[in-house]
Order: structure tokens, then C-alpha cells, then sequence
């Protein structure tokens, strides 16, 4: 609000505010909603002038989780509230460091390493390349008319406001970047909170594996 000079619309707001941010201060924003606070929370997001700077949330670092969750506050704050699989998949923590993940996907064994994007943490990539299989590189696509995380002044997509040439436009930039004719870069437009498309792009680095498993023996 502060950084948009976008004010309350009502006054009041500005205590809803305080009670919120004392609660987090106090690192308590992890245990159940008091009905205080889920109140203040739910005149919070009803407010006009947050609703505004919602409105403009390209212009500052929000996660893209934020309305899913304020727009059901009351079923997150009731007292049976049990987590369903789409607020797991919704609850997103930005990857600091190397997160080295294990997992079984049609009896084939994969190890991921889950590296940090921000340009502070590109350094590090070196350091899981060696003996790697396949590289997956996520883009969010919802990202193309916000500003970069480490600088609020540049833009991080200038060219035409559509999907189609956005999409388009990010596709030949990976595209591009393939020097081998030996390898072959699959792109696909999926979700990740939609398991069916997520499936199928593990496919397709299942069918990577293969074909490389398949060449490493001279029979393809």
C-alpha cells in the first residue's frame, strides 16, 4: 500500500493492518486463525483501496497464490480446516540454495535437484550439471508484465500484451538457444497446479531417459 501510496478506504483498515503485521512479527502467523483476525483479514481484502493495489500487483512482488487464498478465508479459518490437495499445491515457497528431491515415476528412479532462479542464485547452478540427464526450465508465463524481483524498474517482458506472442515469444527463446541436432527441446504450456498437464510433461522427460538409455546402448 505504502509503495503504490494506494490508501485504505476505509480508516479503519489501518488497526486490521497492525493487528495483521503484530501477528507475523510475532511469528505466529503459522498457528490457527483467532476469530479476530480472521475478521480483520476478511475487512482487509474487502477493502477498496486493497482491492486497488491487488488491481496492480505487476508492479510489486506478490505471489500468485494470494486471491486464491483471500478469497476463501472462511474455509482456511474455521477450526476443522483440513489442507486440500490443490492449497498444497497453491503453498509455494521460493527455492533458496539446492533442494535435492527422490522420487519413482513409471519404475524409473529419478533424483531432481531444485535450484533457485533469482539471479543471486544462479551461481550455484554449476554445480548440479555434471552427469545430468535432462534440464527443465520453468517460466511463468504469468510473470510477463511484472517487474524483475531484483529490480523493480525494468520490465520483464516489453513485447506485445497477448498470450499467443507471448507465448510464442518465449518458446523461440528457449527454442533458440539449442546448438545440437542430437537434442531436442520439448516445450509445453501446462499449469502446475494441473496434474493431468504436469503428467504429461514427466512424460516427456520419461521418453528423454528412455531415448538416452536406448543411444547409450547403440540402438537408437
Amino acid at each position: 500500500m505504502g509503495t503504490l501510496s494506494i490508501p485504505f478506504g476505509d480508516n479503519e483498515r489501518e488497526c486490521d493492518a497492525k493487528m495483521v503485521l503484530d501477528v507475523i512479527a510475532r511469528m505466529e502467523d503459522t498457528e490457527p486463525f483467532s476469530d479476530e483476525l480472521l475478521q480483520a483479514m476478511k475487512r482487509l481484502w474487502a477493502d477498496t483501496g486493497v482491492q486497488e493495489c491487488f488491481g496492480r500487483s505487476n508492479e510489486y512482488q506478490l505471489n500468485d497464490s494470494a486471491k486464491y487464498f483471500l478469497d476463501d478465508l472462511d474455509r482456511l479459518g474455521a477450526k476443522d480446516y483440513m489442507p486440500t490437495e490443490q492449497d498444497i499445491l497453491r503453498t509455494r515457497v521460493k527455492t533458496t540454495g539446492i533442494v535435492e528431491v527422490h522420487f519413482s515415476f513409471k519404475n524409473l528412479n529419478f533424483k531432481l535437484f531444485d535450484v533457485g532462479g533469482q539471479r543471486s542464485e544462479r551461481k550455484k547452478w554449476i554445480h548440479c550439471f555434471e552427469d545430468v540427464t535432462a534440464i527443465i526450465f520453468c517460466v511463468a508465463m504469468s510473470e510477463y508484465d511484472q517487474v524483475l524481483h531484483e529490480d523493480e524498474t525494468t520490465n520483464q517482458y516489453t513485447g506485445k500484451q497477448t498470450y499467443e506472442e507471448a507465448a510464442a515469444y518465449i518458446q523461440a527463446q528457449f527454442e533458440s538457444k539449442n546448438k545440437s541436432s542430437t537434442k531436442e527441446i520439448y516445450c509445453h504450456q501446462t499449469c502446475a497446479t494441473d496434474t493431468n498437464n504436469i503428467q504429461f510433461v514427466f512424460d516427456a522427460v520419461t521418453d528423454v531417459i528412455i531415448a538416452n538409455n536406448l543411444r547409450g546402448c547403440g540402438l537408437y
